[in-house]
């Protein structure tokens, strides 16, 4: 059986460009044919981490991804990780940051303001990720195809057998993994998702659903939290790229935050556009949230995907230029932002403005076990639990609402703080009848509120180097994926220094 998918290309055009390694070998599997152990669909930090685990194993592995540079958000200006505790963070995602520390490292000496700067590798230049990345997958022997759209996939019952890409390829795998921010392939592959936000009394999560007005409390959408852009911004003169009015602005498009800032006016430049200090002094810069115009980002195909991108890319310069020129704000704070500009040596082929937008929430795995809020609140050991979250409740506004007498940045949710918790390994599996043969380490199977804690990169890629050594459990007895034993699968992990264990952070709490 094929399946196809219902849009076409994202993709700029011409041949598919190789990364880190040809995708295969002989000469006539170059253009991306082939069979391999692992397939892994998207070059996301959990699916780079999938890659190298599955090689570390033993398995031909690798990647096909839409983007030209790998690495996700890491690589497109989220330097500033979200880690929370820090200590919980292992395996394959604490090498990462080690072996951006050893850069920095090595570059600068250790006692250095910039190896300072990047606080045990937890800070780091997008550059500087992409080069660890690409130098990490060469020496595991991860082969990667990159500009490519998987355009349908073969199946064989409920087990996937090959992908087809927009541009003819023909790639098979015996265990396939869906490491996109979107959840396409799970799509692809037939699996049942979710979108938007569950109500309350679908899990009986206290916090789900619409929050406002109360009349709708609970209940649920499909409406998504806001996407934006991470700039890397400098104040380096040399350094600088000056900030430009973008095409077709209009400031009455931040009437919302104009209203904001001049209810609340700003003591610094941060509360109205953040400066996480990154190394050589440059930015992590949260830009100006466009609530409501992420919603049908997940379900549209490439053309309209770029559309969107392009629409928030134009909203995002386009917030920076209020600031400067329209804003209501204090004139030392509007001095000072007109000292900053895009970072010259940042995304040199694509303007200076990074290449992914932030895409906060997709497509959720609905499999026969979901996470919910009591699993990251109150149930938080499992017995196969192969990673630990502990990142606060953390959901952007998903609409934007004027009432008679206020302007309500409706469905935001921060710092409802949770202990340490455990992420099961049943979490990552789809249904036994919709495919045996797929795991999904970032559009997992949880709730739009459980979501909102598990979705940082550090979880991410722990998810990922999970999925990598699952996969080769699998393989090794010939199993289906829901039949690989969680409980050796913790075992595994806890000996590759995954941090699996959540009972040390916190009192002891009875096995679900």
């Amino acid at each position: 059986m094929v399946v196809e998918a219902s849009s076409r290309r994202r993709f700029l055009g011409g041949a598919s460009s190789l990364c880190a390694l040809s995708l295969a070998e002989p000469a006539q599997q170059q253009a991306g044919q082939g069979e391999y152990d692992v397939l892994v669909w998207d070059s996301t930090p959990a699916g780079i981490a999938t890659a190298i685990a599955a090689s570390r194993a033993g398995l031909r592995a690798a990647i096909v991804t839409e983007d030209k540079h790998v690495g996700g958000m890491q690589t497109s200006g989220l330097g500033n990780t979200n880690a929370g505790q820090r200590e919980t963070v292992g395996g394959l995602a604490r090498e990462f940051h080690h072996r951006i520390h050893k850069y920095y490292t090595n570059l600068y000496g250790a006692n250095s303001a910039n190896v300072q700067a990047c606080q045990n590798g937890f800070y780091f230049e997008p550059h500087v990720a992409e080069r660890v990345y690409l130098e990490w997958m060469r020496e595991a022997g991860v082969a990667c195809l990159s500009e490519e759209w998987i355009e349908s996939v073969e199946k064989n019952g409920p087990r996937l057998m090959a992908v087809r890409t927009a541009r003819g390829n023909r790639i098979g795998a015996r265990i396939f993994v869906d490491a996109s921010y979107e959840g396409d392939l799970l799509k692809l592959t037939g699996c049942s998702y979710h979108l938007g936000r569950e109500a309350a009394s679908k899990y009986g999560e206290p916090l789900a659903g619409v929050r406002f007005p109360p009349e709708r409390a609970g209940q649920a959408d499909r409406k998504l939290q806001a996407f934006d852009y991470r700039l890397c911004l400098t104040d380096v003169a040399g350094n600088r790229v000056p900030f430009a009015e973008p095409a077709n602005y209009d400031p009455s498009d931040y009437f919302f935050q104009g209203a904001r800032l001049k209810h609340a006016p700003p003591q610094r430049l941060h509360q109205a556009l953040p400066l996480n200090p990154m190394p050589n002094r440059k930015t992590d810069s949260r830009t100006g949230e466009w609530v409501g115009a992420s919603w049908d980002y997940p379900e549209a195909g490439p053309a309209e995907r770029k559309r969107i991108e392009d629409a928030h890319r134009n909203y995002s310069a386009g917030y920076i230029w209020f600031l400067l020129q329209d804003a209501p704000l204090p004139a030392p704070l509007r001095e000072e932002l007109s000292r900053w500009g895009l970072a010259k040596d940042e995304f040199t082929d694509n303007g200076n403005w990074p290449y992914h937008i932030y895409v906060r929430e997709g497509r959720r795995l609905a499999g026969d076990f979901v996470i919910t809020q009591q699993d990251v609140t109150e149930r938080r050991f499992f017995e196969d639990g192969i990673a630990l979250g502990n990142f606060y409740l953390d959901v952007h506004p998903v609409d934007m609402l004027v009432t008679h007498d206020m302007v309500v940045a409706e469905g935001g949710l921060g710092n409802v703080r949770v202990k340490p918790y455990e992420i099961p390994y049943r979490s990552l599996i789809p249904k036994r009848s919709e495919a045996v043969n797929l795991l999904v380490p970032v559009c997992l199977s949880a709730s739009h509120i459980a979501f909102s804690t598990i979705r940082m990169e550090p979880v991410w890629m722990m998810l990922g180097h999970a999925c990598g050594v699952a996969a080769s459990l699998a393989l090794e007895s010939g199993a289906s994926v829901q039949d690989v034993d969680g409980r050796l699968l913790r075992k595994r992990l806890a000996g590759d220094g995954q941090i699996v264990d959540a009972r040390p952070f916190t009192r002891k709490w009875p096995f679900r």
